[in-house]
């Protein structure tokens, strides 16, 4: 009989990578249209936070939005719409967890509107998200 304590290791089992299926939601007529997964699950959460106003609803979290969507009726500048758009884009998509790298921005500016485009490097593969349209 030992001095040793008659215990056993409990068998580490790794964490399954949890699913991103969500509802599929039609963001035009604001409906639930079926069940999404993957890459394209990834790509309407991307579509919905850059679309959402950042701290105007009590239902999502401080984390949740975006706050380019403020920029519209102030007097700024293409140059600071250059410079801070990505940076407003970015951190309303970075903080999920499926999300590793947003970039390539391109801007086309048309009257009082900026079109952008932009890449999101994700677990799932890669997305092009186009012409997302911000007033100015």
């Amino acid at each position: 009989m030992g001095l040793e304590p008659d215990f056993t290791m409990p068998e580490i089992q790794k964490q399954q990578p949890q699913t991103s299926r969500t509802y599929k939601l039609d963001l035009e007529s604001k409906r639930i249209i079926g069940k999404v997964d993957g890459l394209k699950a990834i790509e309407q959460f991307v579509l919905k936070v850059i679309s959402t106003a950042r701290f105007r609803y009590l239902i999502y979290s401080s984390q949740y939005g975006n706050e380019a969507l403020d920029l519209k009726g102030q007097d700024i500048t293409q140059e600071y719409i250059e410079a801070e758009l990505p940076r407003m884009v970015t951190e309303a998509i970075i903080y999920d967890e499926r999300v590793l790298k947003v970039d390539g921005f391109v801007f086309d500016f048309i009257g009082d509107e900026v079109f952008v485009s932009f890449e999101v490097d994700t677990t799932e593969g890669y997305l092009k998200v186009e012409g997302v349209k911000y007033g100015v």
